[in-house]
């Protein structure tokens, strides 16, 4: 993401796609605590697919208070860091170009895209 911005991107798109890929696993793991705590509590939350749902209301409303609690604190995070600020934005690591980095990143997207097809046709 530091590289996109340094290239033109808004910070704030950068920040909020960032957010994005910080924020599932860690709601995957909360989900999970509040999955074991209700287990050593006696609820039901393996079987059919009636049970599963009956389950899944109840966690639900832990999980996005804990959401909701954790992007309060990010924004204070945030705020306190400057994010807001109008000026030149200054960066701690300076950005390199190496050699062969054109070539490596086509390879990389030629093996992406050629795994998306594999997945998809297979």
């Amino acid at each position: 993401m530091e590289r996109l911005i340094k290239k033109g991107l808004s910070p704030k798109i950068g920040h909020v796609l960032l957010s994005i890929f910080q924020l599932i696993p860690q709601m995957q793991a909360t989900m999970g605590k509040i999955t074991d705590a209700q287990r050593s509590r006696g609820m039901e939350t393996e079987g059919n697919l009636v049970i599963r749902m009956k389950a899944f209301f109840p966690l639900i409303g832990p999980v996005v208070l804990n959401s909701l609690n954790d992007t309060r604190e990010r924004a204070i995070a945030l705020e306190m860091r400057g994010f807001n600020l109008k000026g030149k934005k200054t960066f701690l690591n300076k950005s390199r170009t190496y050699r062969y980095q054109s070539a490596m990143q086509g390879f990389l997207c030629i093996v992406l895209i050629s795994t998306i097809l594999w997945r998809i046709f297979q």
